[in-house]
């Protein structure tokens, strides 16, 4: 759904009834059971322009009471990585979920049959391989995603499937030559291209780049409701997410993430988003769902569709049940003491990056 430049913005606390929990850093990460524990975060929009980007990452965990241990971030082409956000996040425990777009900064596209085709000492070619360079230097394991949602209407004009295809299969050989294995490949499309099948245009797997291509498989996947204008219906996560993870099984080799995820409000109930993020805690423990491995709320705005109130703070219960998903062990989360009234204040919160305050007292990673 969401494409283009990094959209930013911050969130306040809230008045809620939710849990503390400590932070967890990906070391900390373990299993529950026979699986392991979701790497739980997400995209944090900035509104206020005062604060920096990085200020807008820990005031939505100040609100939440942990630390996020992925962080999913947006590029146009060519553009420096890591930059201070992306430095500064993965430097405080956030696995990066880094996806990059063929849209220069001057707005011109670069076609998905354009980077298929380039030849080496090209421009196109010799930007590949510097990506390639500065994920290697990176160093840290991060998930890499070449043109995220490529089967949505707005990327027709970049090319067909095939294309796509062939772009996606060469830009992963230039970065794989340069050395780079911390970085694994995210393949991300829309939640719906799951349901169809060729010759649909937008059928998921018209557009997979093969198994030796790919490392891990995503979904973007929103409870849209009646935000749109239409009557879609009230949908959990769960029911989103199932032609997806369908798919997955025909590739148990490959991880399974929801780079983004959102809901919007029940304007007839208001508790109703608080719910569906509670719930979600409780989807990942089921049977069939081993091969998850992450997810990233979208916590932004999106100009297109403004009745689509994304962000956790919509309401003190939607507050409240994300901050009850990141405290279930199936996130990573532990449970410390009763409930706060109001979080960041009398219970206090993440004082610094890299520590967290409960009840006062501040305890490091």
């Amino acid at each position: 759904m969401k494409s283009g430049l990094t959209r930013r913005r911050t969130t306040a606390c809230l008045i809620a009834a939710i849990a503390i929990a400590p932070v967890i850093s990906p070391a900390a990460h373990g299993q529950i059971g026979s699986r392991p524990t979701l790497r739980w975060g997400a995209h944090v929009g900035r509104r206020d322009p005062a604060i920096s980007e990085l200020d807008a990452v820990v005031q939505l965990e100040n609100t939440v009471g942990r630390r996020f241990s992925a962080s999913r971030v947006y590029a146009t082409w060519a553009k420096p990585f890591p930059d201070r956000l992306e430095a500064a996040l993965n430097a405080d425990g956030r696995t990066l979920l880094f996806s990059m777009k063929p849209l220069r900064a001057d707005g011109s596209k670069i076609t998905w049959a354009q980077i298929a085709a380039a030849q080496p000492a090209s421009q196109v070619y010799s930007q590949m391989q510097q990506l390639g360079k500065d994920f290697k230097a990176f160093g840290d394991p991060m998930y890499f995603t070449f043109h995220h949602e490529p089967e949505a209407d707005v990327n027709k004009p970049y090319g067909s499937s095939a294309e796509f295809v062939a772009a996606w299969r060469k830009i992963v050989d230039i970065i794989r030559g340069q050395g780079a294995s911390n970085v694994k490949f995210l393949w991300t499309m829309i939640d719906f291209s799951y349901t169809r099948v060729p010759p649909d245009r937008r059928a998921a797997e018209s557009w997979y780049p093969g198994d030796s291509y790919v490392d891990a498989l995503g979904v973007d996947a929103y409870n849209w409701d009646n935000c749109r204008g239409r009557a879609e219906g009230w949908q959990s996560l769960q029911q989103i997410i199932e032609p997806f993870r369908v798919f997955g099984a025909r590739h148990p080799s490959k991880e399974l993430w929801i780079p983004e995820y959102g809901t919007a409000e029940d304007p007839n109930n208001s508790g109703r988003k608080g719910q569906w993020l509670r719930d979600t805690a409780t989807v990942f423990t089921q049977p069939g769902y081993e091969q998850f491995r992450g997810l990233a709320y979208f916590n932004d705005v999106d100009p297109s569709t403004p009745a689509c109130n994304w962000p956790i703070d919509s309401s003190a219960q939607s507050v409240a049940g994300f901050a009850a998903a990141g405290a279930a062990p199936a996130f990573g989360g532990v449970v410390v003491g009763p409930p706060c009234v109001n979080v960041g204040i009398s219970c206090g919160a993440i004082a610094t990056v890299g520590a967290v305050r409960i009840k006062g007292r501040v305890s490091t990673v």
